[in-house]
């Protein structure tokens, strides 16, 4: 069984503001992957720069399966470190993994908050429907935030992983019984 739970999302600080929300509600452990790789590495873009992007995925993966290995964790995890086929992998297989759709229209206004280029905007408006679709298909609770507040959404989110869980616990006691 998943021991710890990712929550992702398109918008990056918003799906971190409620992932610590969701984990005080819990009563886990919180973990953002993003800040802790900052921390460890001081400036992302510099180690890229000067050891490549295969040094850096090693480092994020490396960093996700140490999380993923701690029970009762909630992880932040932006949805672009889960890009790589290393982290994919971990989440699908280590942790409960949580997406957060906010739907096109909010991901659209947040957007108007970033200082962002024309070219910027028009490649991140583009991009909703691809990485919408991915992560609606490969999460293993979709959560649909559209039209409602952050205590709606959070409460929805403990209902759903509790549901979640009891299922589990049920499918397992199951096999013991069927293996006897």
């Amino acid at each position: 069984m998943k021991n710890s739970i990712c929550i992702t999302g398109l918008l990056s600080q918003y799906t971190e503001n409620l992932t610590k929300e969701v984990s005080i509600a819990l009563g886990t452990n919180f973990a953002s992957l993003s800040s802790m790789i900052e921390f460890d590495l001081v400036d992302v873009s510099e180690t890229i720069n000067v050891c490549g992007i295969d040094y850096y995925k090693g480092i994020v993966s490396k960093k996700l399966k140490e999380l993923s290995s701690f029970d009762n964790t909630t992880i932040y995890a932006n949805y672009y470190m889960l890009q790589y086929d290393v982290c994919r992998n971990i989440v699908k297989n280590d942790l409960l993994t949580i997406y957060i759709d906010v739907g096109e229209k909010l991901y659209n206004k947040k957007l108007q908050d970033e200082n962002l280029t024309e070219l910027e905007m028009k490649l991140e408006k583009g991009a909703y429907k691809v990485r919408n679709k991915y992560f609606s298909k490969n999460a293993d609770i979709v959560i649909k935030a559209k039209d409602k507040t952050q205590a709606q959404i959070i409460e929805n989110i403990i209902k759903t992983v509790f549901k979640y869980y009891s299922k589990e616990v049920k499918k397992n006691e199951a096999r013991k019984k069927s293996s006897k």
